[in-house]
């Protein structure tokens, strides 16, 4: 039950995100982009706080290869979005870029539907397997 929880840190971080971006691109007061900025950054460390310990106690045999590409994955994403913002930014406008970012995180936070759909029969099958061969600790 712990995989719906993270519908509410999705809609903050992606709320956040749009009120910074639209409240630079648009010139609103100061405290919109802040608050918004506050959401984006409530939101972004919740959900992996919520997302971590299910892994863990859900996926305990393949855990430590789960939790290199969680962070292999998250960090490949923040090193190509801080890469590109500034180019990007440049092209099609602040509002337009957080606006597709917001998106991007609703569609990539939605995944834990596989998982609570087809959790169980997820893990029948990797009970005892590994990924990487220095699983075995």
């Amino acid at each position: 039950m712990r995989l719906p929880i993270t519908v509410f840190p999705m809609v903050i971080t992606a709320v956040g995100l749009l009120m910074f971006g639209i409240g630079i691109g648009k010139g609103m007061h100061w405290i919109v982009p802040v608050i918004g900025s506050g959401f984006a950054a409530a939101g972004l460390s919740a959900i992996p706080s919520i997302l971590q310990p299910y892994l863990l106690d859900s996926y305990y045999a393949t855990s430590l290869d789960v939790f290199i590409m969680f962070h292999g994955g998250k960090n490949l994403i923040v090193f190509a979005v801080a890469f590109g913002i500034v180019p990007w930014i440049h092209m099609n406008g602040i509002a337009a870029v957080f606006g597709i970012l917001a998106a991007l995180i609703i569609v990539i936070d939605l995944g834990w539907v596989i998982f609570y759909v087809f959790g169980i029969r997820l893990r029948q099958l990797d009970r005892k397997k590994t990924i990487f061969p220095f699983n075995e600790l």
